[in-house]
């Protein structure tokens, strides 16, 4: 598929590096890792290869520099433990912002899928400390509160979490632009099968 390149306004000043971060975000959301080349993102951001490899060592070191980038736009109340006093809160707030950040930015959830793909998944994700710790750390509390079973998992929880959340965008969002009211009566069943999950253990 061709994607049409990215322009910069004319008289439009704009920082190299964060030129570089948006048109990497765009071929890697179209091509993944394996199919996007240094060459392509420098032609794709209107920079020589030799600035590019300035700013970014290699093709991984971009592909992670992107993924932070963008973590830089979720900012939910989750990620501040002390704005939640409760865990049913937090499973609320998690779902919710989780869900309509990843519902209003479609070209994230194709990023998440190449990353899938990819003969090396591992290596391509984020690093648990920018993108799970404060959601580890405010369920690491109530485990310390008493308010969850210290014998679950917090990791495989939070990977269940996430899956729960976000798995029909990956599969099927048209159900939700056709009818936005399954949003609410998704995201309600998905807190009602985490909470439950949690109190039952």
């Amino acid at each position: 598929m061709e994607v049409k390149k990215l322009g910069r306004p004319k008289g439009q000043t704009k920082d190299t590096k964060q030129a570089i971060l948006e048109a990497s975000f765009k071929i890697f959301s179209w091509y993944g890792f394996a199919g996007t080349s240094m060459s392509h993102i420098a032609k794709e951001a209107d920079v020589n290869q030799s600035l590019l490899y300035h700013h970014f060592s290699n093709k991984l070191d971009l592909w992670r520099a992107v993924k932070a980038n963008l973590l830089k736009k979720f900012n939910p109340k989750y990620m501040n433990p002390a704005c939640i006093d409760t865990l049913d809160n937090l499973i609320n707030e998690y779902v919710d912002s989780r869900f309509d950040f990843y519902f209003e930015n479609p070209s994230i959830l194709r990023l998440l899928s190449w990353q899938r793909l990819d003969q090396d998944p591992q290596s391509l994700a984020t690093n648990m400390a920018t993108s799970e710790e404060p959601l580890y750390s405010a369920l690491q509390s109530f485990q310390k509160k008493g308010m969850l079973d210290v014998n679950i998992d917090l990791q495989l929880l939070i990977n269940m979490m996430a899956n729960m959340t976000i798995a029909p965008l990956l599969d099927y969002p048209e159900i939700f632009k056709l009818n936005p009211n399954k949003i609410l009566i998704y995201k309600n069943l998905v807190k009602k099968m985490i909470l439950g999950s949690i109190h039952f253990y």
